[in-house]
């Protein structure tokens, strides 16, 4: 299973074929939402994304958790052994094809990250797994750590090539101390395929190439992103450059998350996916539920009919960007 993600990662790096598939999928998912979305659905999520930790150590300026209101009106905790321990069991019996120990948050403020990335790797030994970090936390004893726990990718979120670009877009870390770190990742690291993101729209023109210049030439694949207002959860940011203005008829999502992947915080609640900030959409708790149970749930089963086809104007998926609209492609070009 890992052989394929890295052969489709490769291909999908062809922009000539990734537009060709984009189109193929916008032109199904159009014509048919309803039988595209039964066609692409199996019986269990493809990948989950577990939040073992809810923290960030950064308020980045795109992010809802820079709001000190935001933060105080959402549960905060650690996710217990036993929950975590449960999720991986009910995966390995799966075959679930990947699993992310990351969600809205830090990764690595969860001091035994490696840890239960080597457990999820003994139980899940065909699983791709992968977390996005800011990298600012992975000093030269967890780099090891990390290089060699059995993790298949890390994507590092680096919005600055410069101390005063960087401290502003990503509040609250050092440059050149998460530089030195992500750097000597990289030189321990043999077995993690590392990728680095850039928030496009948050760095000067010129600084923005030589970030590219930079990362190219340590041999670090570079993916290149717009601010988005994650479904309205960041109103009146000025560093926001992408929203959902066009509210024509939905008939899926871009990234088909309601058709693959499953979204679990630490105190056990699914969420529709990563762009419910506010958990709007509580589809279970996987303390008094099975992934299997809740993903076949008939909750479940109504809300994935909302969004292919038949999507009322009042629900989360009319403010986000990854919605696909009929007759309108604006929303998500900057996929491409």
């Amino acid at each position: 299973m890992k052989n394929f993600i890295r052969i489709k990662d490769y291909f999908l790096q062809k922009n000539r074929l990734r537009k060709i598939l984009f189109n193929a999928k916008l032109s199904a998912m159009k014509t048919s939402p309803e039988i595209y979305s039964s066609i692409r659905l199996g019986s269990f999520p493809k990948g989950l994304f577990i939040q073992t930790q809810s923290r960030c150590n950064a308020r980045c300026v795109v992010c809802p958790l820079r709001y000190e209101s935001y933060r105080k009106s959402i549960p905060q905790g650690k996710m217990t052994d036993s929950l975590f321990y449960k999720i991986i069991h009910e995966c390995s019996q799966y075959g679930i094809k990947e699993i992310s120990p990351e969600f809205l948050n830090e990764p690595l403020m969860d001091s035994e990250l490696e840890k239960k990335i080597e457990y999820i790797r003994e139980k899940c030994p065909s699983s791709y797994i992968s977390i996005i970090s800011n990298g600012s936390l992975l000093d030269k004893e967890r780099a090891k750590r990390l290089a060699n726990s059995g993790l298949d990718r890390i994507c590092f979120s680096v919005h600055g090539l410069t101390k005063e670009t960087y401290e502003k877009n990503m509040v609250g870390l050092h440059f050149y101390k998460t530089l030195d770190r992500i750097n000597y990742f990289l030189s321990v690291n043999k077995n993690v395929k590392v990728r680095i993101a850039i928030l496009q729209n948050l760095l000067p023109r010129a600084e923005f190439l030589e970030a590219l210049k930079y990362w190219e030439g340590k041999g670090v694949p570079i993916e290149i992103q717009q601010s988005n207002d994650r479904a309205e959860s960041l109103p009146d940011n000025n560093y926001v450059v992408w929203k959902a203005k066009n509210k024509g008829r939905i008939v899926g999502c871009i990234f088909d998350y309601p058709l693959r992947y499953m979204a679990v915080h630490f105190n056990g609640d699914v969420v529709l996916c990563c762009y419910d900030w506010h958990r709007e959409v509580l589809l279970g708790n996987l303390n008094k539920s099975s992934i299997h149970s809740i993903w076949n749930s008939k909750k479940y089963q109504n809300i994935r009919k909302r969004i292919y086809g038949h999507c009322p104007s009042d629900f989360i998926c009319n403010r986000c960007v990854m919605a696909v609209r009929l007759g309108d492609r604006s929303n998500y070009q900057l996929l491409l």
